[in-house]
């Protein structure tokens, strides 16, 4: 069955409002507090495109920083990733190795090869590698994951997509590399509405001679395809069973009032979790409520509260814990840091913290201030997300998928007004949808459920 999502702390990003069509200010400084002092410290430099070239991660022993880990990252000159280098610091030696990520582009500046290394005794050493098969509409076909080992890349996995008329993914079949051949694993299989929003998406498992039903999710949106109902079924003694679902309400704005989760259990469903957000007349979300059920029973849990600047970035984000009836500031879940009311990163272990922002527009040449203005929805999304803009037709404009970690996990260039793209095997969590022409572009955010 699909894990259900009140366990995952990426519950902190489902509650995004409409996407602003800005770019945006980046943070470049984050303290995090327990409840007496400072505990740790993120600090990130910029290129004068706005590109961050490195990220550096300090902890806090007797009143001094020291260093923790540090990520660097390159560029080509039409700002595609090229390369990720994470380090960490041991004392007695400096910085080690720890990871390094390096990507391989094609002449449209499609994504077709990526290399993941381990560092071992402070060397470079092969992990695993991706190749993506693209055809010429720009839709990826296929991708072979293979690892390192005994010295020669062995196949791991392997995944097929088939295509709709409208670039939507109709199947997915997953295969894995068992007794040197290839061998089916499990199948999806979506449909949509006229919106390209999913409708339903089937799960199957490979029975040995034939593809047998597992999971079956379905999705109701409201007219602007801001999603309502989640539900899921798992397939038991013949039959569909329903399994969880969640129930989304909504401001004039689009805004997520609340997200109730609930499980089905003794032919009912019984409540397990409940988000209530609370947002200032700017849109800005201050409060972040999260119930959790007690013998059925909702009950307050702990909460979030957040400080903004004029211009939408948080500031200040806290942590609030139910003890004794009453909130008690104290450590809890992790805390998202917001840049122009947009959910931008977060921060875990700490009970608050402050943080400062680079001005989307600092260092910036006037081409890179002249920002694409585009959509991405619905948000959150199951399996396809649509890219909605004015598009130059001369098909230059790129578009890059990253995860939170910032690492690129799809590119291709677009040439349409409006262009679907399935992210049906990324895992849960928020993304970061980048789109422009060599240094003028903007970033998105969305939730995968």
């Amino acid at each position: 069955m699909k894990p259900f999502y009140k366990f995952s702390f990426f519950l902190l990003f489902l509650a995004l409002g409409t996407l602003q069509s800005r770019s945006q200010d980046k943070w470049d400084t984050i303290i995090g507090y327990d409840t007496a002092s400072a505990i740790k410290k993120q600090t990130r430099t910029f290129d004068a495109h706005g590109n961050v070239l490195n990220r550096l991660d300090e902890v806090s022993q007797y009143g001094f920083w020291y260093n923790s880990t540090n990520v660097s990252t390159t560029y080509d000159a039409n700002g595609n990733k090229l390369s990720e280098t994470s380090e960490y610091w041991i004392g007695s030696t400096g910085w080690n190795k720890q990871s390094r990520i390096t990507y391989t582009y094609d002449t449209q500046e499609n994504l077709i090869y990526r290399l993941n290394e381990l560092g071992l005794n402070n060397e470079w050493v092969n992990y695993h590698e991706t190749s993506f098969i693209i055809d010429s509409l720009g839709d990826a076909t296929g991708m072979l994951i293979r690892e390192w080992k005994n010295a020669e890349w062995v196949n791991l996995q392997r995944l097929t997509y088939a295509y709709d008329s409208n670039h939507q993914v109709l199947t997915r079949v997953n295969e894995s590399w068992l007794n040197n051949t290839w061998e089916n694993v499990g199948r999806m299989t979506n449909t949509y509405n006229s919106m390209g929003e999913t409708l339903t998406q089937l799960q199957e498992h490979w029975a040995g001679v034939d593809w047998a039903n597992y999971n079956l999710s379905t999705y109701s949106y409201d007219t602007a395809g801001n999603m309502l109902i989640y539900m899921n079924q798992s397939w038991q003694s013949g039959a569909w069973e329903n399994s969880s679902r969640a129930a989304y309400t909504l401001d004039s704005l689009g805004n997520p009032l609340t997200i109730l989760y609930q499980e089905w259990g003794n032919g009912k469903w019984v409540n397990k979790q409940r988000i209530t957000s609370i947002y200032n007349e700017y849109s800005n979300k201050i409060f972040e409520t999260f119930e959790t059920a007690v013998d059925s029973v909702l009950v307050n849990s702990y909460r979030h509260r957040y400080y903004y600047d004029l211009r939408g970035n948080s500031e200040i984000g806290e942590n609030d814990v139910w003890q004794n009836e009453s909130w008690k500031l104290a450590m809890g879940n992790p805390l998202t840091i917001y840049g122009n009311n947009e959910p931008q990163d977060f921060i875990s272990s700490v009970v608050r913290y402050s943080a400062t922002f680079r001005p989307s527009n600092l260092g910036m040449d006037d081409e890179r201030q002249n920002t694409y203005s585009f959509k991405v929805y619905p948000n959150p999304v199951a399996n396809t997300v649509t890219i909605s803009g004015t598009i130059e037709k001369s098909g230059s404009t790129i578009l890059s998928v990253y995860s939170v970690q910032g690492q690129l996990l799809l590119q291709r260039k677009i040439s349409q007004d409006k262009t679907l793209i399935d992210i049906s095997s990324f895992s849960q969590g928020i993304y970061l949808f980048k789109l422009g022409k060599g240094k003028n572009s903007s970033v998105k955010q969305i939730v995968k459920d």
